[in-house]
């Protein structure tokens, strides 16, 4: 059978139809470890993992001790390295690659290895929103996995899990009990915008303003917004957002979908904080920017020193409440971790590529 496999003789769906019946009658030797091996390169061809992996239990229940079940032992160790740290599990699709997983997980090399393929196969499920899945892998890797840095640095993707499932109180409670005396400044600084964030989210912006105060970074201030515009401190929030636009109405393009929420923003805060001067400082700098789009009637009855007052404000605020400024937040903030990404773990990723 397998050379008639070489030779092209016969399909490989044939030859696995033939070793498959082989692998039932024929017990007790060699030629059966034999067949097992085979069968397995077919299965792997055919991108069929769980079957290849069934075939190494089966081969290592049968034969423990023997040469050729441990060298398939190895093989498929090298497969499952293949699939959950060098990509190849991203063809699969996302719920069959989390349930090959599972069924082998004890095939997960210990250490940093181990700890970097439950990451990427955690930033896989959160690529597809099964968040819930995601934030149990790593749940398992802060509880039972992980100590010291290695604990505090992935329970920054548990937290900010948990703020995209909108439970800030679960994101601060991951970030609380893994507190550690000596990280590096970029685990530090991470940790905190995500621990303000949260605390923005429960309205509780005197926490949230007090851990950024000496943070002017574009992420920091527009959490300290966010925090502000949730506790309904509308002066200081139109303030805020106004700040963080900076020069925009200066430059010679037009404004983003989040630069115009932000702009909006101020426009409502100034509003209902009663700043009137606030309010003619937006409309002769950005007039003339919002002209065009869906919410250029929106900005400009917002600015409008007479129609500001009207009742129609009130609802116009509450639909700009509603649009979600946390899904802009998360995508800054992982691209954010991409680039910082720890370096051992890099080096050992290196080492597992050769």
């Amino acid at each position: 059978t397998d050379l008639r496999l070489r030779l092209g003789d016969i399909k490989p769906a044939i030859g696995i139809d033939i070793l498959q019946r082989l692998s039932i009658i024929w017990r007790g030797d060699d030629v059966e470890l034999q067949v097992l091996h085979r069968l397995a390169d077919l299965y792997l061809e055919q991108g069929r993992y769980a079957d290849a992996f069934a075939l190494m239990e089966t081969a290592l229940k049968a034969y423990p001790e023997a040469p050729m079940a441990l060298s398939l032992q190895d093989r498929m160790k090298d497969v499952f390295q293949d699939l959950f740290l060098r990509g190849k599990a991203d063809s699969l699709p996302p719920i069959k690659a989390l349930a090959l997983f599972y069924d082998h997980k004890y095939l997960t090399p210990p250490g940093r290895l181990g700890d970097e393929m439950i990451r990427r196969l955690a930033d896989r499920l959160i690529d597809v929103d099964l968040l819930d899945k995601a934030a149990q892998l790593l749940e398992h890797q802060v509880t039972r996995r992980l100590k010291g840095a290695g604990r505090a640095q992935v329970a920054i993707r548990l937290a900010l899990v948990h703020l995209m499932q909108h439970h800030p109180k679960k994101a601060l409670k991951a970030i609380y009990r893994t507190r550690q005396p000596h990280l590096s400044q970029q685990v530090r600084e991470a940790r905190r915008l995500l621990e303000a964030r949260a605390y923005a989210e429960l309205g509780r912006s005197n926490q949230a303003l007090e851990l950024l105060a000496q943070d002017d970074s574009p992420q920091a201030n527009e959490i300290k917004a966010q925090a502000l515009w949730t506790a309904r401190k509308w002066d200081r929030a139109g303030a805020q957002y106004e700040k963080n636009l900076g020069m925009k109405w200066r430059e010679n393009k037009t404004l983003s979908a989040k630069e115009r929420v932000q702009l909006l923003r101020a426009a409502i805060s100034y509003t209902l904080g009663g700043d009137q001067m606030g309010l003619a400082r937006l409309r002769e700098k950005y007039a003339t920017k919002m002209t065009k789009g869906t919410d250029a009637a929106a900005f400009a009855m917002i600015t409008d020193p007479v129609k500001s007052s009207t009742p129609a404000i009130g609802q116009l605020a509450r639909d700009i409440a509603d649009v979600d400024t946390l899904e802009a937040f998360v995508k800054a903030f992982r691209q954010r971790l991409s680039r910082t990404s720890d370096p051992q773990t890099t080096s050992a990723l290196d080492v597992a590529g050769k």
